[in-house]
């Protein structure tokens, strides 16, 4: 698409490249009641270590004021115009990696894909994680994947069905 085609231009003028997890969603965070455990290193690489914060932005749906404690925490002070930017145009990119890999993997396991009148049903983002986190289950089925990918693009796109994309 044009915009993460723009989205892509954009990041690469500024490169960042440090040691990241690249796959901190929350079933790869562990707390034990004492300590934090990442878990889940398979894509660990040298990359753009926004990924990671949007990352756990996006999955943990940090509302503003949440989103501004973390970053002011992780950065030791308030981000600058250029951090806060940048984070923006990556939560757009995590939300299309995540929802492109769902809908990826649940094809593959043979899920039937949803028709564009169910896609319109399918809840918020933060609503579907909130559900998530109300019913204690961290781990989501293939159906739910799907579900999820079609989430994700459709808050990535700001569209409600399969025909915007």
């Amino acid at each position: 698409s044009d915009t993460l085609i723009a989205i892509e231009t954009i990041l690469e003028k500024h490169p960042i490249s440090k040691p990241t997890h690249y796959d901190l969603k929350p079933e790869n965070i562990l707390f034990d009641g004492k300590k934090f455990w990442l878990v889940d290193w398979e894509a660990a690489c040298q990359g753009d270590p926004y990924f990671d914060l949007a990352t756990i932005i996006v999955f943990y749906s940090l509302n503003p004021k949440q989103e501004a404690i973390f970053l002011k925490t992780y950065f030791g002070k308030t981000p600058s115009s250029f951090q806060k930017s940048r984070l923006s145009l990556m939560k757009q990119v995590v939300m299309g990696y995540y929802g492109t890999a769902y809908l990826m993997v649940s094809r593959t396991k043979g899920v039937i894909p949803l028709p564009d009148e169910e896609i319109e049903k399918l809840p918020s983002l933060k609503e579907c994680l909130k559900n998530k986190i109300d019913k204690k289950k961290l781990f989501f089925t293939i159906q739910e994947l799907q579900e999820l990918g079609w989430i994700l693009l459709r808050e990535v796109c700001n569209c409600k069905t399969l025909s915007c994309l």
